[in-house]
């Protein structure tokens, strides 16, 4: 696997621990100082989208260039939205029924107050309802649906008609997230379509135009960044805190406020607003820039799990969703700082030690094997060299 992949899935494996972290849902932990509680400008689930159709253009681009078919390609991402929807539908009726039966049906907003199960079914079968803490994988579902039109449209040279009809569906979004989204997981795959490209002609700049690029990008994230940052924790502290403040303080948090609330008109998350967008692509950009410029450091700080979280995201956000539901029926009363760090600590530990026993698995050649990554071929020749002796 090339560096640049291994990047991607490093940053795919960070937002699956974000993603985690944020559904634990446990203030404070200690873990929600990394990961901002889920309430900044970017949230990890537009990196996953964006990762996911930048994968998807960029792998099936040197399987056109190796000769596959356009039909092949085609099968292949139709089959992958057949497991996405397999899995969508089962968690949501499994959930749903789990909640039900329980009779904690407050565990998490969506469940209908009313339960009529046929309407449920057909609902979720058709995509118009999901339930739980995977809520977000019907709407990954249309993409690589549609995700065959996209490739080929590019394929064809016709990017200008991907960005014309990317954007057209985005202007009539009103609150629907597929609309909205959809600008997002398309940009990727046009991100990931030209990525070889994009990635030369941004070596063959001058070395005093990337470092003025790269000074200007590092100054806009940092700015934004912490923009956001202290927004989470330090304005909601002033409000949670509004009658011991002196009135210097309550003048600055009124302030504060205002300017927040006027921001968030242009970075609201489920209509994906042009400034969310263009906060996305500096947040990405800089830590691509970074993960890749120090990625041995960063395997070595974190033991390479993120890397395997993000190799098999699709298991790892199922997975995390199955442990999330059991957590939240479990869990009942107010728990302390200590109580919430241990509880994310051993939900991210159980779902590491399970995605590792599938890596190992998949490894030695056993059932539900993915594409092989470098240890996993490692072990492979390793046993067939010693089948052969």
């Amino acid at each position: 696997m090339s560096k640049r992949l291994t990047t991607l899935d490093f940053l795919r494996g960070f937002f699956l621990f974000v993603i985690i972290v944020d559904h634990v849902e446990l203030y404070p932990s200690g873990f929600d100082f990394l990961t901002g509680r889920g309430r900044l400008w970017v949230s990890a689930a537009e990196g996953f989208f964006f990762i996911s159709g930048l994968l998807v253009s960029y792998i099936y681009r040197k399987k056109l260039l190796q000769g596959s078919s356009f039909v092949w390609i085609w099968t292949k991402m139709w089959r992958r939205a057949a497991q996405l929807y397999a899995c969508a539908v089962s968690l949501t009726l499994l959930f749903s029924y789990w909640a039900v039966a329980s009779g904690d049906k407050g565990i998490k907003y969506g469940l209908p107050a009313v339960i009529n199960w046929p309407h449920m079914v057909w609902q979720t079968l058709t995509l118009q309802y999901s339930f739980g803490w995977a809520d977000f994988l019907p709407h990954y579902v249309v993409f690589m649906l549609a995700a065959p039109v996209v490739f080929f449209l590019l394929a064809k040279r016709q990017w200008w008609l991907v960005v014309l009809g990317s954007a057209a569906i985005w202007t009539q979004r009103g609150q629907e997230f597929v609309p909205a989204w959809q600008i997002i997981f398309v940009g990727g795959m046009i991100t990931g379509f030209y990525w070889d490209a994009l990635c030369a002609r941004c070596q063959a700049l001058s070395p005093r135009t990337q470092r003025v690029l790269l000074a200007s990008l590092f100054s806009l994230t940092a700015v934004t960044f912490i923009c956001s940052y202290l927004s989470v924790f330090v304005l909601s502290e002033l409000n949670a805190h509004f009658a011991s403040l002196a009135q210097w303080q309550v003048n600055l948090m009124h302030t504060w406020d205002q300017a927040n609330t006027v921001s968030w008109r242009y970075l609201e998350k489920w209509t994906m607003e042009p400034g969310r967008m263009i906060t996305f692509g500096l947040w990405f950009a800089t830590s691509y820039i970074l993960c890749q410029r120090y990625a041995k450091q960063l395997q070595q700080l974190t033991y390479g799990v993120l890397e395997t979280l993000g190799r098999h995201s699709l298991f790892v956000y199922a997975l995390h969703a199955l442990v999330i539901f059991v957590l939240h029926l479990a869990l009942h009363g107010h728990t302390n700082l200590w109580q919430n760090m241990a509880i994310t600590a051993s939900v991210l530990g159980v779902i590491v030690m399970i995605t590792y026993i599938k890596d190992n698995l998949d490894a030695l050649g056993l059932p539900h094997q993915e594409p092989q990554t470098n240890s996993a071929l490692v072990a492979r020749l390793v046993v067939e060299k010693l089948e052969s002796e």
